[in-house]
């Protein structure tokens, strides 16, 4: 936003002035667990989709994750996992 005029004839200051924010995406999401020996082993599975068109600018990032967990009394145990990150870019002239 910005702004000039004249009093009398006479020209003033300029004006200007300008903002920017940051604002979350939204990331749809799942999320499961599935219970083998309860209250022992589990496995647990989540994947996260995210899309973006902007500017002439597509892109997507696709987030998976399956984790198997033992736990040996209520708070203490052990896991494994496995992730990945697969990144789709497309630029649009």
């Amino acid at each position: 936003m910005g702004a000039t005029g004249t009093v009398n004839n006479t020209p003033t200051n300029a004006y200007s002035s300008s903002a920017s924010a940051t604002i979350p995406l939204p990331v749809v999401g799942l999320k499961g667990e599935y219970t083998i020996i309860k209250d022992s082993l589990f496995v647990n599975y989540k994947a996260d989709y995210f899309v973006l068109n902007y500017d002439g600018f597509t892109g997507s990032l696709i987030s998976t994750a399956l984790n198997v967990e033992y736990h040996f009394v209520e708070h203490v145990g052990v896991g494994l996992g496995c992730s990945s990150i697969l990144y789709i870019c497309l630029l649009i002239a």
